[in-house]
């Protein structure tokens, strides 16, 4: 799911984007798998930054960047931070 939300994000279909960064979220909170859920949280920022909707996409990537943390996966923890600094680019911050 999260490649088709990649897909979808790169077409411009943001709803169909969501819905699969959503659903691939929500597998991944039942399975425990943390990586993926940051990831889910990166593509779902991604979405939100698209659409200007700058808060939320700030929301997805705090999120992101606390799981991987806590996970310890430096490279996901760059590219939060890169999407956090876009936001803040796009705002004129």
């Amino acid at each position: 799911y999260l490649g088709m939300g990649e897909v979808h994000s790169f077409q411009g279909k943001y709803e169909d984007a969501m819905n699969n960064y959503q659903h691939a979220l929500s597998l991944f909170q039942k399975t425990g798998d943390e990586s993926g859920q940051a990831n889910a949280y990166l593509g779902m920022g991604e979405v939100h930054k698209s659409e200007g909707n700058y808060e939320d996409a700030m929301n997805n990537y705090q999120h992101a960047l606390s799981l991987f943390q806590k996970t310890g996966d430096e490279s996901g923890q760059a590219n939060a931070y890169l999407e956090m600094g876009e936001v803040h680019s796009s705002q004129g911050k």
